[in-house]
């Protein structure tokens, strides 16, 4: 694995790198490309997952547009990619098309994003959170730091809950719930051939943590996703965004939603980074990157 330099690590959520793309956000851009001796920018699987997700009218204009996605790709990042897998954990030089390719080598056969939002679907999801009473209105107008503590409170002053509680002598606040999801994982790999490898990496459990910690989140509706992106499948490659940036100095997104769940999150489990929303963060965001306003 590659010894990084001392700089300054940035993760670029990927709907950061489309405002490049369609040229957002200059000021941004051109403080990173003219301080590249002490600015990073790593790329990960999950953006080259996202860059090369799309569709268009005809088969030659989806190649050009990936084409052109994973080449803007190589250039901001410096072809500087964050490996993160059964394996390995740490940065290696490698272009985002080479990535590209070992993906593709490696298909497992379905739709990951898919299968992760099928688990329930969403109008289950909402009744469920309006049984337990956890009011969005309530729930995002509390800081990121306090939202665990917050949900923990409202879940278990619920009667019904309570009364469950007392009965089955269960744990089911917010790191009840959570272990239980990561026990159940832990579970379903005790069997597969790659085990022997991840319980020995402090990162696979690390990545659980934050994965299902952010999952967790949405599913009680502290900033939850719309209908549209939770159909999509959206939430497992923003877990995984939020997880590939505890590694980063600095969180950039111009996602609100994301901003806000990545940041409770990293709060709950004492993590970095500092986490900034691009279309409200700019004076933040040239203070971190040490530029003079």
């Amino acid at each position: 694995m590659l010894k990084m330099k001392n700089s300054i690590k940035i993760y670029l959520d990927w709907n950061v790198i489309v405002d490049f793309l369609d040229g957002k956000f200059k000021w941004l851009e051109d403080i990173i490309f003219s301080n590249r001796e002490y600015i990073s920018i790593p790329f990960s699987s999950e953006h080259v997952d996202e860059a090369t997700n799309i569709k268009l009218s005809n088969t030659l204009d989806t190649k050009n547009e990936i084409n052109r996605r994973l080449n803007y790709l190589s250039r901001i990042s410096s072809n500087l990619y964050l490996v993160n897998d059964m394996i390995d954990t740490g940065y290696r030089v490698e272009t985002p098309s080479s990535v590209f390719q070992t993906l593709n080598d490696v298909f497992l056969g379905f739709d990951l994003n898919q299968l992760f939002s099928s688990f329930i679907d969403y109008e289950t999801l909402k009744a469920g959170r309006k049984k337990l009473d956890l009011d969005p209105n309530i729930l995002n107008n509390i800081e990121p730091g306090d939202a665990i503590e917050k949900i923990d409170e409202i879940i278990t002053s619920n009667k019904e809950i309570r009364e469950h509680i007392k009965n089955n002598d269960l744990d089911i606040g917010f790191m009840g719930i959570l272990k239980a999801a990561l026990d159940i994982s832990e579970e379903s790999h005790s069997n597969t051939s790659y085990n022997d490898i991840i319980r020995e990496k402090k990162t696979y459990e690390l990545n659980n943590l934050v994965v299902m910690s952010f999952s967790l989140l949405d599913t009680f509706g502290f900033w939850a996703d719309k209908k549209s992106t939770f159909i999509r499948g959206s939430r497992y490659p923003d877990s995984r965004h939020a997880f590939n940036a505890i590694f980063m100095d600095v969180l950039i997104s111009n996602d609100k939603r994301f901003c806000m769940k990545a940041e409770a999150v990293y709060r709950y489990l004492n993590l970095g980074p500092e986490v900034c929303y691009l279309k409200k963060d700019k004076e933040k965001i040239r203070k971190l990157l040490k530029v003079e306003t």
